[in-house]
């Protein structure tokens, strides 16, 4: 093999690794969310609901896992019809700006979200998924989470019989 030839090919792989190099750092610093959509129905969490009025409540937590700040503006959860319902915490919180490691923490009336599914025609477990937007216009979603109406009804009635 000729020696312009080694040089050639040792000059490709340099330049491959440095392309490899950089992506891998704009990857890493790129902005990223961490999604959880959890329901506060266990009786730990009775102090949490009654801060709402006594009301179930699914909660939707954003932790920023990214170098970068994130500025968001709406959180939601989006229904099985695509519907998404906003976050009774929503107005006092957002827009917020969200710096690496940090979390927020938004709250969504459950028993709102059950009475649309019921007029909709909903019957038996769902899914919905938590979601927030940024700045940007991305749209960050969790993990889907199952949901029982059925669940929620007795929760209520059994947060009614306390009063």
């Amino acid at each position: 093999m000729e020696i312009s030839t080694i040089g050639l090919v040792l000059s490709v792989v340099t330049t491959s690794a440095a392309g490899i190099g950089l992506f891998l750092k704009l990857r890493e610093r790129r902005r990223r969310l961490r999604l959880n959509l959890k329901s506060l129905l266990s009786l730990n969490a009775h102090q949490k609901i009654g801060v709402f009025g006594g009301a179930p409540v699914l909660s939707l937590e954003a932790t920023n896992i990214g170098q970068k700040t994130v500025y968001l503006e709406f959180g939601g959860i989006e229904l099985p019809d695509k519907r998404i319902i906003g976050s009774i915490s929503h107005s006092s919180m957002l827009p917020v700006e969200l710096p690496p490691g940090k979390m927020i923490t938004l709250t969504f009336d459950a028993v709102s979200i059950v009475e649309y599914l019921r007029e909709a025609g909903t019957i038996g477990r769902v899914r919905i998924v938590g979601l927030v937007k940024d700045q940007l216009g991305k749209i960050y979603k969790s993990p889907k989470m199952r949901l029982d109406p059925t669940e929620i009804e007795i929760w209520q009635r059994s947060l009614n019989d306390l009063e």
